[in-house]
């Protein structure tokens, strides 16, 4: 069994035969999921084992297998992520996603891409009801 499962079930008192009856997956099914790695799991096991925990899938993800993000900034290219941002608008989309990552954001190329399309393509619509949005909460 892979240890950091093992880890996490003894961590919330849980034996693989619990998990089963919880999950109603079968303890061979689990067992031979928990030696593969876990891109190989089934979506049904994944989430069966977060149940389980009583945690969401991606906390479950993080804890058994952590993504190594790395943000790709070329700055002589002007690329974020391998996606190229007009010249004026690079350092505001820079800015951006900096920031954003070190809140823990860990944008694909396709969150480079929507975030270069708001940039430069502004919505006013957008930005009110943005705006409204944060003056509810307050």
């Amino acid at each position: 069994m892979n240890a950091t499962v093992r880890a996490l079930l003894n961590e919330n008192q849980l034996t693989l035969a619990q998990v089963a009856a919880k999950t109603k997956i079968s303890v061979s099914t689990l067992s031979a999921a928990f030696k593969r790695p876990v891109d190989t799991w089934s979506v049904r096991v994944l989430r069966g084992l977060a149940d389980a925990l009583m945690i969401d899938t991606d906390t479950l993800l993080n804890k058994i297998a952590p993504r190594k993000f790395e943000l790709k900034v070329d700055r002589e290219a002007q690329t974020i992520q391998g996606v190229p941002i007009p010249a004026e608008y690079f350092h505001d989309v820079y800015a951006a996603v900096r920031f954003n990552v070190m809140e823990g954001w860990q944008p694909t190329a396709d969150d480079i891409r929507r975030v270069t399309d708001r940039v430069v393509h502004p919505d006013a619509l957008v930005d009110e009801e943005i705006i409204n949005a944060w003056k509810q909460t307050d």
